[in-house]
Formats: structure tokens, C-alpha cells, sequence
């Protein structure tokens, strides 16, 4: 994860590190394309080390997303001591893709998610879909989220597990135009994802709703350019490939530099490896 963080802040892009971990030493590197930005760096790296955790517990391990990246550790040496890299100075600040983002989603208490929402009440509520209704929440940390509350059926243990399979790999998923998932609530019957609060509400309103006209040509192509990079990330990117099923003006949200992010995964289809093509069969909204 420290290498994660440091390595798109090094001009070169290349870090190797050599550390004690539990009495052992640990030697590890992480490389990106110099021709990368920043960010993509970073993003690419989130998914090497994503993948390089089902390595463990062997002493050596290596997670690539050819052909940009590249990450490796081992308790062999594999390069010179003169040749590590100090990084303190690059974890001070971890704004891209810093390590909160990386500890997996946050189990919230039902009852916070009560408070937050002022009991799911009608003013708090953003919007409603054919996978339940959306929530604005105001944290105790005055950090406001969005609360979907979803309609699940069924109280058994296979669908918990299920729902918690999808909202580890979900809350994977970092990228600047999708809806990050800050974690889950599951009480009972209750199931409910908690989201990034979008200050700007969907698409729709400026297509259809009450903001309609109010996009000049400029935002449309940001918008429009956005919503295919968010897909070809899905598509290509993520280290399986998801498909969304669902894409439409209500579930493109825009943040308050009217950016779009793609949310509501409740209709996510995971593709295995070998399949290469999708059912023909309705799904989404008709």
C-alpha cells in the first residue's frame, strides 16, 4: 500500500524498498509506464496491489495490469541495497488514492445511518429507482453520503454473503468517474450501501428535469467524454470485467465541477475470463 501511494509521486515512476515486517525483511518494488499520468499511475497500481494480496501468505508475490504496471515482493533479494527508494516524504500526504481508500468498505451501524438521515425522511431523500431510494446523510464528522437503502429480498445467510462478496469488490473499484463506495450496513432485512454524496444530483435533472438547457457544449463533451472513460475502466481495466446493464441519465451523477460519475452497481454482471459475449435477455429499465 506505501508503495501504491509513493511510486506515481516519483518523477521516475520506479520505487524499491527493502523493510522489516513481523521481524522479517520484506524487498518489493512497483513500476508504471513513464508515459502515464499521475493519476492513471496511481489507479493502475490500486489494482496491481489489489491483486497482489491473493498472493499471500507466500513469500513471494507479483500483481501486474499489463502492460502499464507492475508490482513485486519477496523476502529474496532482488536488488541491491544502494538501490531502495526513501518514500516517508511521499506518504505524508495520500490525496491520490491514499491509503483510507484502500482498507475496504466501512461496516456502518443501522442506527448512525438512522441518525445521519433523520430516520429516512422524506426532505433527506435524494431519489428513488427500481432498486430502492436514496438518502442525503450528515455524518457526526459533518461529512455528508448518500444512503441507498436496497430491496433485497430474503433474510438468509447466502444472500449476506453474497451482498458482502459484492460490496468487497465493489468498494475496489477507484476511479474518478464512478461513485466511490464508502461501505455497507446489513441489519436483519435491511441491506444499504453508503455512497459519495454528489452535490450536483443526476443527469437527469439537466437533461430532463428542472436544470434542463443549463449544460453548455463544453460540460456536454466533459460529460459525455467521462461517462466512456468510467465504462472503459469497468470494461478493461478492472482486474475482472464488470458490466454495468444500467447506463442512463439517472445513474450518472455530477459532482460540483458538474464531473460525471457512474453509480448504482445493483445490476453489475460479472463476466468470467472465458466468457465473450452477454445474454441477449432484458435487464436495466425498459
Amino acid at each position: 500500500m506505501d508503495l501504491q501511494i509513493a511510486t506515481p509521486k516519483i518523477s521516475s515512476y520506479f520505487t524499491a524498498t527493502k523493510t522489516q515486517v513481523a521481524g522479517v525483511t520484506i524487498y518489493a518494488i512497483a513500476q508504471c509506464a513513464e508515459t502515464l499520468t499521475q493519476d492513471t499511475c496511481s489507479n493502475c497500481l490500486s489494482i496491481a496491489q489489489s491483486g497482489i494480496q491473493d498472493c499471500l501468505p507466500d513469500t513471494n508475490g507479483r500483481g501486474v495490469n499489463p502492460p502499464v504496471c507492475f508490482m513485486r515482493y519477496s523476502e529474496t533479494p532482488f536488488f541491491a541495497d544502494n538501490q531502495t527508494t526513501f518514500i516517508s516524504p511521499f506518504l505524508k500526504q495520500g490525496t491520490i488514492m491514499g491509503a483510507t481508500e484502500l482498507k475496504g468498505p466501512i461496516k456502518y451501524k443501522y442506527n448512525d445511518l438512522k441518525a445521519a438521515t433523520k430516520k429516512f425522511s422524506e426532505k433527506n431523500k435524494l431519489g428513488e429507482g427500481g432498486f430502492g431510494a436514496v438518502y442525503k446523510g450528515a455524518m457526526k464528522n459533518g461529512k455528508d453520503v448518500a444512503v441507498k437503502k436496497l430491496n433485497i429480498p430474503g433474510n438468509s445467510s447466502k444472500i449476506d454473503d453474497l451482498f458482502e462478496r459484492e460490496v468487497m469488490l465493489i468498494s475496489n473499484v477507484h476511479h474518478k468517474n464512478l461513485v466511490q463506495l464508502l461501505g455497507y450496513c446489513s441489519k436483519g432485512q435491511q441491506r444499504i450501501l453508503v455512497y459519495e454524496y454528489m452535490a450536483n444530483t443526476s443527469l437527469d435533472k439537466f437533461v430532463f428535469g428542472r436544470r434542463k438547457g443549463s449544460l453548455n457544449w463544453k460540460q456536454r463533451y466533459d460529460i459525455i467524454l467521462g461517462i466512456a472513460r468510467g465504462l472503459t475502466y469497468l470494461h478493461e481495466e478492472f482486474h475482472v470485467c464488470i458490466i454495468h446493464r444500467d447506463i442512463k441519465s439517472s445513474n450518472i451523477l455530477l459532482d460540483e465541477q458538474l464531473q460525471p460519475k457512474i453509480s448504482d452497481f445493483g445490476l453489475v454482471k460479472l463476466l468470467p475470463g472465458d466468457q465473450s459475449h452477454l445474454s441477449t435477455r432484458v435487464v436495466g429499465t425498459l
